[in-house]
């Protein structure tokens, strides 16, 4: 028996094209030295290859901390559009407890808002899940902020089990020029989380749907991966 390909100090997440054409096959390891996330090789099919997220470790993230997604690599200050429900993924291999969910404000502007909140990820569809919890509204006018911060809405106490969450953002539309914000300008969200059944050829940046501001919804709408300008980061804070 051959032996399969690993691939052991990567830099990025493996994509559908790491697959049976360069040696890669169900077994194969794949380990991001950049994110401590470890993948295996669930189908190697020329052209559709899927991987599995196996291990993320999380031990550079201590308790008392916050972290922006592992996959985004660079964030760049932007405007982001209102009314488009933002998600990343996050992954845990250990049960852990989140206290608070936030976003980089840079300049605050009147009226201006966002909505938080935490979904799962449902292994059938192998897609977005129901949401676990919606953290409420957070200003991001000059009364509530002087200027550049981090933001977060506190006292969450969500307890989750090992697996894949999604951090969500939906921005309001405000009185007059939108708040400026730490947007993702790099990064990818690995193809793994793609619907059950479809091959895609970018799996972009972060996920995106049409979604009026407003309370989360228990089941998100439809969502799809998103490589433009209005994918706000998201950090989660350990407790």
């Amino acid at each position: 028996m051959a032996d399969i390909k690993n691939t052991l100090n990567g830099t990025a997440d493996p994509t559908f094209a790491n697959d049976a054409s360069q040696g890669y096959a169900i077994g194969s390891s794949w380990f991001n030295r950049n994110t401590g996330e470890l993948w295996k090789c669930a189908n190697a099919t020329t052209g559709s290859a899927e991987w599995i997220l196996a291990a993320f470790d999380d031990t550079l993230w201590p308790p008392g901390h916050a972290s922006f997604a592992p996959g985004i690599t660079a964030l760049a200050d932007g405007q982001p559009n209102p009314n488009k429900l933002i998600m990343q993924k996050f992954t845990f291999h250990r049960k852990v407890m989140i206290e608070a969910i936030g976003i980089h404000l840079v300049t605050p502007q009147a009226g201006a808002a966002v909505r938080l909140g935490l979904y799962g990820y449902n292994r059938q569809t192998q897609w977005v899940g129901n949401r676990i919890a919606d953290g409420g509204e957070l200003l991001l006018d000059p009364t509530t902020y002087s200027g550049e911060t981090r933001a977060f809405v506190q006292g969450l106490t969500v307890y989750l089990n090992p697996g894949i969450y999604f951090g969500a953002a939906v921005l309001k539309t405000p009185t007059g020029t939108q708040a400026t914000v730490k947007r993702i300008s790099t990064g990818t969200m690995g193809v793994y989380t793609r619907p059950k059944g479809q091959d895609l050829a970018s799996p972009g940046r972060y996920l995106s749907g049409a979604l009026t501001y407003g309370a989360l919804p228990s089941v998100p709408p439809t969502m799809a991966f998103d490589s433009g300008t209005d994918g706000v980061a998201i950090m989660l804070a350990k407790g």
